[in-house]
């Protein structure tokens, strides 16, 4: 995969912003059927009640960390679909973490608090999904995009940046595109390379589309 370069807004950077983006998320955007299977996949492996509404976001958030990474990779004209796959797995852990809680629940329900799984979520997360991706067969590649997508600086794998990138990008929400543009303006991605204006337009719309795609009711059930 290229480098990801330093300097906002520049070629170094490895990125082009264009008006095309929409065309590039969602339904045209360059992941294959293998790995939206995986995306459909997860849905179906987790199910934890009475944790679902959580672990159905977490899916839905994977999916458009997916689409976001596949993107910015394509920006970078790097491999779109290796992004799209590490976007996708990033927080299995999450989901690992909900079907435990929703199992032991039934014992201390307690358990099923969402706040509570979330709080032994942020903990756990990423050396769960490293390994139950190991346990998968999955390659390094993902697995360290999973284990170090919060600090990608402790890897040398550069696609662990564009999924935290991504992971933020999604994580600031917003409701419409302009809202989401702004808060990116007002609180700048800390991982990579600093964002330009037309970064930031560029992100917004794509992480826009990706919430707004019916492939994600269908993904989340």
């Amino acid at each position: 995969m290229g480098r990801i370069g330093t300097e906002p807004g520049s070629a170094g950077a490895g990125w082009a912003c264009d008006g095309a983006r929409r065309d590039s998320v969602a339904c045209r955007c360059a992941y294959g059927c293998r790995d939206l299977a995986f995306a459909v996949s997860l849905a179906g492996v987790f199910r934890c009640p009475p944790l679902d509404e959580p672990a159905q976001e977490e899916v839905k958030h994977g999916f458009v960390v997916a689409v976001l990474s596949s993107y910015i990779c394509r920006m970078m004209k790097t491999d779109a679909s290796e992004g799209f796959l590490a976007g996708v797995f990033h927080d299995a852990g999450r989901l690992v973490v909900l079907n435990a809680l929703a199992d032991y629940g039934r014992k201390d329900s307690r358990l099923w608090d969402p706040e509570v799984a979330r709080r032994v979520g942020n903990g756990a997360h990423g050396p769960l999904g490293t390994l139950l991706l190991e346990r998968w067969g999955l390659g390094g590649t993902v697995r360290e995009c999973a284990r170090h997508h919060h600090k990608p600086g402790q890897t040398d794998e550069p696609l662990a940046t564009v999924v935290a990138m991504a992971d933020y990008v999604d994580r600031l929400g917003g409701s419409t595109e302009s809202e989401r543009a702004e808060r990116l303006s007002e609180n700048p991605c800390p991982h990579g390379p600093g964002l330009s204006a037309a970064h930031v337009t560029a992100l917004a719309g794509a992480a826009d589309a990706a919430r707004n795609d019916p492939m994600l009711g269908a993904i989340a059930g």
